[in-house]
């Protein structure tokens, strides 16, 4: 999760529109090539870009610290290491949340 303004995407992207997990719209932006999801803009989040870690050329630089929106996972894959778990957004961003429900 990274703010919007610290984020930089560089290349073209495709921009589909899904809704998430809370029926909030959100914007999925695809690389224009091959189509691997860059980045997701959560309409439900102020100002907050889900990126990928693969979307970085050097990933090794972010070091995991905590796992979120655990309970859709994909049950085939088992979560291994001891961080914390949250079942849905880190509560860090509850005030980008209720930001933004509060305005609608």
């Amino acid at each position: 999760m990274v703010k919007k303004n610290t984020f930089n995407p560089v290349g073209s992207s495709l921009t589909y529109k899904d809704k998430g997990g809370s029926g909030a719209p959100l914007l999925e932006h695809r690389c224009s090539e091959c189509g691997t999801i860059v980045y997701t803009e959560l309409k439900v989040l102020d100002g907050i870009y889900a990126v990928s870690a693969t979307t970085y050329t050097d990933s090794s630089q972010f070091d995991p610290s905590i796992h979120v929106w655990v309970s859709s996972q994909d049950k085939r894959f088992q979560i291994n290491d001891n961080l914390h778990q949250e079942a849905g957004p880190p509560k860090a961003l509850f005030k980008f949340i209720a930001k933004e429900k509060s305005e609608a």
